[in-house]
C-alpha cells in the first residue's frame, strides 16, 4: 500500500500532465453544495481516460510523423514564388519553403539574400520536411553543377556513417539511397571545408555528420575505394576562440 504521504506528491505530478483534466475541490462557502453523484464520478474519469488517449495519440503521431526530418536536395530552381521555389529534382520536382531565417549562401560564399536567386540557378538546399513533403530551407547554397558534371564527378548529399582512426579512409551512405555506400580515400588533394567554406581537417570529421560528397564517377583501385576530391561536411562546429589573459592593472 502507497504511503499516505505520496499522495500529494502523485497529484501534483498529475496535475502538470494533464492540468485541465484535474480540478481541485475547493473549500465549500455554503453548506447547501450539492454532493457528487455516482454518475458525475464517472464522467471524470472518463474525461480523464479521454484526455490520456488523446496525449497518447498526439505522442504516437509526433513520433511517426514523416515531418521534421533532416533533408538536402540538389537541383535546378524552375519556378520562384512569393516565398517559396520549386526545384527539378530527380526527374521530379520538390518545393522548398524559406522565411526570414533561411540563411543564402552565393558561389564565392558569400552571404546572398532570396531575390538573387533566379530560375535556372543550381542550388542545394538544407532543411527539414514538414507534413506535405515541403523543405523548409534552413540553408540554400549556390552551386554550379554543369562544372561539376564536366569534370565527370558523382555528387552525394549523404551520412558518414563510418570515420577511420587508423587509415584515410570513410564510409558516406547517400540520403537518396540507404542500401548504397561509398568508400572514400582521402589524400593531399582533397578539398575538405565546413557549411561556411571553412578549410578543417580531416580529423575534424566524425560518424553521423551529414556531407557533401564529391569525387570521380569511377573508382581509383579494384577495391572499390574512390578517391575523395572535396568533402563539405554541415555538421561541422567551429571550435570556441580561446579567451585571452588578461592582466590585472
Amino acid at each position: 500500500m502507497l504511503s499516505k504521504s505520496l499522495f500529494p506528491l502523485i497529484i501534483f505530478l498529475c496535475s502538470l500532465i494533464f492540468p485541465q483534466s484535474f480540478i481541485f475541490a475547493q473549500t465549500p462557502t455554503s453548506s447547501t453544495s450539492a454532493t457528487p453523484t455516482k454518475e458525475s464520478k464517472l464522467e471524470d474519469i472518463q474525461k480523464i481516460r479521454q484526455a490520456v488517449q488523446q496525449k497518447v495519440q498526439e505522442k504516437i503521431k509526433e513520433i511517426t510523423s514523416p515531418a521534421n526530418v533532416k533533408k538536402a536536395y540538389i537541383g535546378k530552381v524552375i519556378e520562384v514564388g512569393v516565398d517559396s521555389f520549386t526545384i527539378d529534382y530527380q526527374n521530379g520536382t520538390r518545393q522548398l519553403l524559406v522565411d526570414t531565417d533561411t540563411v543564402y549562401i552565393d558561389s564565392k560564399r558569400n552571404k546572398s539574400s532570396f531575390d538573387k536567386v533566379k530560375i535556372g540557378q543550381d542550388i542545394l538546399a538544407m532543411g527539414y520536411t514538414d507534413e506535405n513533403n515541403s523543405l523548409l530551407t534552413k540553408r540554400l547554397v549556390f552551386i554550379d553543377l554543369k562544372t561539376i558534371s564536366e569534370k565527370k564527378n558523382i555528387i552525394i548529399v549523404a551520412t558518414l556513417v563510418d570515420v577511420s582512426k587508423s587509415s584515410p579512409i570513410v564510409v558516406a551512405v547517400p540520403f537518396a539511397n540507404k542500401d548504397t555506400q561509398y568508400q572514400l580515400k582521402i589524400d593531399t588533394k582533397t578539398e575538405i571545408v565546413s557549411k561556411d567554406g571553412l578549410k578543417i581537417k580531416s580529423d575534424s570529421l566524425s560518424a553521423g555528420h551529414k556531407v557533401i560528397a564529391i569525387f570521380p564517377i569511377s573508382p581509383s583501385s579494384n577495391s572499390k575505394t574512390y578517391s575523395l576530391t572535396k568533402l563539405i561536411d554541415f555538421d561541422y562546429a567551429s571550435p570556441s576562440p580561446t579567451p585571452k589573459n588578461q592582466t590585472t592593472p
